[in-house]
């Protein structure tokens, strides 16, 4: 990155960028932007610069101008890529990442955005042809490696995905994430990888990365069935993560009641008529480890249904319209007319529509869409609702035992803030069933796993569907799926995780109690 410039200014911004010192170099940037906005180069280090410290629409309409200065400036496509990402403009994002590999065909960060963008739109195995090939232009890069193994396992190729994690050990043995993910593969064994674990726990400073290798030694111990030392990591894994994050459940608990508190019968009636004519999507909701991947798994095996997996686009398009409007959802519906609703649905329907689904419906199984079931039965009034529940201890536990990093899923390092959480969820349901009755199929996971046949007709019927054999054999499917669940729903059905808390119940006394249950009688 150069510039002809005489302007000490910029050359200083240019020596910050050179840094990785973004935050120092934006301003500069920033405030020279009229002495260098005929220069494609500096407006290109200006939107890069820009898109590093978050300053996304910036950044956009920066990379804009450089490619309409200088089309031949690979990077700002780039730029623009990284933003339609992140406004989940997906196809955009694609044909601009498309774009940078034409200028810069060895761009290891392109292969890497452009692999991004076709996850998110479904298309995993052409993103793992990407990834490998940014392997293969970078064997170091470890980041890279493990992106590539994350997508190895979530089409089902285990054993490449544990390879791919032991070679980026060979580079740095302490690496925390390829740990996780080799428990979460059940390849790890005390007996072999205890010691290597604790080095690695030894050289890791940051608490999140501890974390991740606390939590890789529970998954090993829990393989082995040590319930004790299994148990004491996940306590020492989740209380780094919450310090870490400090996330505020009471700010969920707020919004989930603003959301009750906005969406009541008058609302409701106002909204009649207003919504799309289609009964393309099956809303699957409820909360996380709940069963929400084994529903979606069985209707994925009839033959006019597709499974999305987890889809963001629901949620960012109510968040997007509110603040377009310059009120944050869910306080602005009040102000929304039909053509609201119209667009928020279209603009949904279209990002369905980049997964390139040849089948009839689709599902949507992203648990949190419980917050949006008003909403989604204004926009959708024909879409297919199905509730997967679980015991109350069961799904907690089952949080509390996955490290998850999204900002709403933060909330399940402590078995207090699990708790309220629960507690909200239920009461935003009981609103939902309130309103709705039995267009919400609720789908009860241990009644579902001891009697296969008879829940999943009623649920192929709750959809309107006609009746096919293979829906029960969920282990023939050749799909991605991206959730924790990847390695445990390729088992199939089985009902040993009925009252899987019971094993732990000396170590959850704030969710046994917290939940209604009582205290339990240790022995």
């Amino acid at each position: 990155m150069v510039t002809s410039l005489n302007n000490d200014k910029i050359k200083t911004a240019i020596n910050f960028l050179h840094q990785g010192l973004y935050e120092e170099a934006f301003p500069i940037y920033q405030s020279q932007y009229s002495k260098f906005k005929n220069n494609g180069q500096l407006l290109y280090q200006y939107a890069f610069t820009a898109i590093q410290v978050g300053k996304h629409q910036q950044a956009k309409n920066i990379a804009t101008r450089t490619i309409k200065i200088s089309p031949n400036i690979g990077g700002a496509y780039n730029v623009l890529g990284i933003v339609a990402l992140e406004e989940t403009e997906y196809v955009d994002a694609i044909s601009f990442f498309d774009q940078f590999l034409k200028y810069e065909p060895n761009n290891i960060d392109g292969y890497s955005n452009l692999a991004r963008a076709y996850i998110s739109v479904n298309q995993d195995e052409q993103a793992a042809e990407l990834q490998k090939k940014a392997c293969e232009f970078a064997p170091m890069r470890t980041d890279l490696i493990l992106n590539y193994a994350q997508t190895l396992k979530t089409l089902g190729q285990f054993l490449h995905a544990k390879d791919r994690c032991f070679d980026v050990l060979k580079i740095d043995p302490s690496d925390a994430e390829a740990w996780r993910l080799l428990s979460t593969l059940n390849a790890l064994s005390a007996d072999e990888d205890l010691c290597k674990l604790e080095e690695a726990l030894q050289n890791n400073k940051n608490p999140m990365e501890k974390a991740k290798i606390h939590f890789a030694i529970a998954g090993m111990y829990e393989k082995e069935k040590n319930i004790d030392l299994a148990f004491k990591n996940y306590d020492l894994g989740n209380g780094l993560a919450d310090r870490y994050y400090d996330f505020d459940v009471n700010v969920m608990g707020k919004y989930i009641a603003a959301i009750k508190e906005q969406y009541q019968p008058e609302l409701m009636k106002k909204f009649e008529g207003c919504g799309l004519d289609t009964s393309k999507i099956i809303f699957i909701v409820g909360m996380p480890r709940s069963g929400t991947t084994l529903v979606e798994q069985v209707l994925s095996g009839h033959s006019e249904v597709d499974a999305a997996g987890e889809l963001t686009f629901l949620d960012a398009g109510l968040l997007k319209h509110g603040l377009s409007i310059n009120r944050e959802y869910p306080f602005c519906l009040n102000r929304w007319r039909r053509k609201d609703l119209q667009e928020v649905g279209k603009k949904y329907l279209r990002s369905v529509d980049m997964l390139k689904s040849k089948t009839k419906h689709i599902t949507d199984k992203m648990p949190e869409n419980f917050m949006h079931l008003g909403m989604i039965h204004s926009i959708f009034p024909n879409a297919r609702i199905i509730h997967c529940t679980r015991n109350p201890i069961d799904t907690c536990l089952g949080n509390y035992r996955q490290l998850f990093q999204l900002n709403n899923l933060q909330l399940s390092y402590s078995q207090a803030k699990l708790v309220k959480h629960y507690k909200a969820y239920q009461l935003l349901m009981a609103h939902w069933n309130s309103l709705f009755g039995d267009k919400i199929l609720e789908v009860k996971y241990e009644n579902f796993v001891t009697d296969v046949e008879n829940n999943t007709r009623a649920l192929i019927k709750h959809c309107g569907l006609d009746w096919e054999d293979q829906c029960l054999n969920i282990t023939d499917r050749n799909r991605a799926v991206k959730t924790v669940s990847s390695v445990q729903v390729r088992e199939g059905i089985h009902s040993e995780n009925i009252d899987k808390w019971r094993k732990y119940e000396k170590f959850i006394q704030p969710l046994i109690q917290g939940l209604g249950a009582g205290p339990v009688e240790v022995k």
